[in-house]
């Protein structure tokens, strides 16, 4: 316990403190983003992105990068709807490459005008009459409509794709209100909304989803208050979708104008709080990802010397396997994912693994296979992806009983939900709806419970995180004591704050629930609870939870020896 309470102190105190004012504007970048041996350049980038503003003025904009206001006059004299950026050779670019086999030799911007074309082809009229105020876009679908070359079934080629909105400068009341004004944009836009939509509120975003055999694209608004644009793009984990549109203009850091010159990722400590579908899904898109070689030759070697042995592993492992067996790429991930108990992300060898998969997969034609084994439930092993899916399944009896098997004193037990658990569906969310409780089990070490508590009130306190009766009797298989409890979500502590300790203990919490909702969906299936290692799976997570706002070398580095 004492350790998860330092990671979290810790995490607080670099989110907190120990911030500068960025040393220069984010129009300086423009004039050094195109070098291609210049390793500085992204070492200040990676400066300038934690030294985010954190108030809720105007300042935001001097740390961010406009399309049309500033990047598109550096690509071009002359308006144009599309510009086109040539990208360095892979090998004039210092570092290890990772990930980076469908990388193109350029890459497409377009203009604002152009820009909002595809961002309606991509969203189609979901969004008309939206008031922006106080509204972000970020990610993926900004990053896709700025970079299409054509918008000819833009819509249907993309139709996983989400659009993620994010609210600013506002506090719980006042986003409520926006959320509302949200709900009710979607409903006069798309025909026969409460028919064909499904509205889900879970911990940490509202979820406008289109029903079976429904078109419409998903809509999710994340359930986490922000300064400004700026400190919503300061925490995404890959540079290429650091940027975003407030209903004006397309704001970039200058993580994401690096990114689109060089086509990767900078690759630091934060890419452990990351997952393995992200990055295979950005690869396929044509991003990679890069070491750079400021860790000094040494290790470089040894990072190198690591990536090869895993290559012929992986590749010797793949030849020996019968040629006319379908099967064979998955048996190969399952035979690679068991030799670890770590999500691929949460360290450089584990990395490697994945990257040997990802070139085998390349070479033969099963990038599909490969995409499907690390977004299906399969892929967790220790971790915790999908695991939203897996606790949307599981009712409250479901829940109880799982929960009275792990612990016989909970039978009978009046403390088990007797609400919503995990998450809420209706056919239509109203205000009354987005204020109601959601129950989340999670499993914490003893006494964790009252430290949570007097660290963040606002999002724990009162009767927010509850102990069920007699759930204290779990020890796990490292003899670690645990205890079973309920965290009540409701209006009053539906959103995320935006920093701080109360930020990391809300971040710690939703983590806490999904290895919660895994393991018992694993014991529910069979698997015995003391195979399961739940306190290293928790304590795990939340080491490798810094996200790139206040990720540091120190992190890297560490992550790189594991």
């Amino acid at each position: 316990m004492m350790t998860l309470i330092k990671d979290l102190l810790n995490k607080a105190t670099l989110d907190e403190g120990g911030r500068q004012k960025a040393k220069l504007h984010a129009l300086d970048y423009l004039t050094t983003i195109w070098s291609s041996q210049d390793t500085n350049i992204d070492i200040q980038i990676k400066q300038h992105n934690r030294d985010y503003p954190r108030g809720i003025d105007g300042a935001w904009r001097d740390h961010l990068i406009g399309l049309s206001q500033h990047l598109l006059p550096k690509l071009g004299p002359h308006p144009q709807a599309l510009f086109e950026i040539e990208r360095p050779v892979a090998t004039e670019l210092p570092g290890i490459k990772l990930f980076d086999q469908l990388r193109a030799p350029s890459t497409s911007v377009r203009s604002l005008d152009s820009f909002q074309e595809a961002f309606r082809a991509f969203c189609g009229f979901e969004l008309r009459g939206l008031d922006w105020a106080n509204i972000f876009i970020a990610g993926g679908s900004v990053l896709a409509a700025v970079t299409a070359t054509e918008t000819e079934d833009f819509f249907k080629r993309l139709r996983s794709s989400d659009v993620d909105i994010f609210l600013y400068g506002l506090d719980g009341h006042q986003a409520l209100g926006k959320l509302c004004h949200i709900t009710e944009v979607l409903r006069a836009n798309i025909p026969a909304f409460d028919q064909t939509y499904v509205v889900e509120r879970s911990v940490g975003a509202i979820t406008f989803a289109p029903g079976l055999g429904s078109e419409g694209r998903k809509v999710q608004v994340v359930l986490r208050l922000s300064a400004n644009p700026a400190a919503i793009l300061a925490g995404f984990d890959f540079d290429q979708v650091s940027l975003g549109y407030d209903g004006s203009e397309v704001w970039l850091s200058p993580r994401a104008v690096r990114a689109l010159y060089t086509g990767y990722t900078v690759t630091s400590g934060a890419i452990s709080s990351s997952f393995a579908a992200r990055i295979i899904k950005y690869a396929c898109r044509g991003y990679g990802l890069i070491i750079l070689p400021d860790y000094g030759r040494e290790k470089l070697e040894r990072l190198h010397k690591r990536l090869d042995e895993e290559e012929r592993l992986v590749r010797d492992y793949w030849t020996s396997l019968p040629w006319h067996h379908m099967s064979n790429f998955s048996h190969l991930y399952t035979a690679m994912k068991h030799r670890s108990d770590a999500l691929w992300t949460h360290s450089f060898s584990s990395l490697a693994t994945l990257v040997a998969l990802w070139k085998v997969a390349h070479s033969a034609c099963r990038i599909g296979e490969l995409l499907y084994e690390v977004g299906t439930s399969h892929s967790l092993c220790g971790g915790y992806e999908a695991s939203d899916v897996l606790g949307a399944h599981f009712g409250i009896d479901e829940w109880s009983e799982v929960l009275v098997e792990l612990i016989p004193s909970l039978s009978g037990t009046k403390g088990l939900p007797t609400t919503d658990v995990w998450k809420i569906r209706a056919e239509k969310m109203t205000r009354t709806v987005f204020r109601q409780r959601i129950s989340m089990v999670v499993i914490l070490p003893l006494r964790m419970r009252a430290f949570l508590i007097s660290a963040a009130p606002s999002v724990c306190g009162g009767d927010k995180l509850v102990l069920l009766r007699g759930g204290s009797g779990l020890t796990d298989s490292d003899g670690i004591k645990l205890e079973v409890c309920l965290w009540h979500v409701d209006g009053s502590n539906m959103w995320q704050p935006s920093r701080g300790l109360p930020a990391q203990v809300h971040q710690f919490l939703m983590r806490a629930t999904m290895i919660t909702a895994w393991t018992i969906w694993k014991v529910a299936a069979g698997a015995p609870w003391l195979k399961m290692h739940y306190s290293r799976s928790l304590a795990q997570s939340q080491r490798h939870s810094a996200n790139a706002a206040i990720a540091d070398k120190l992190t890297c580095n560490i992550w790189l020896r594991e």
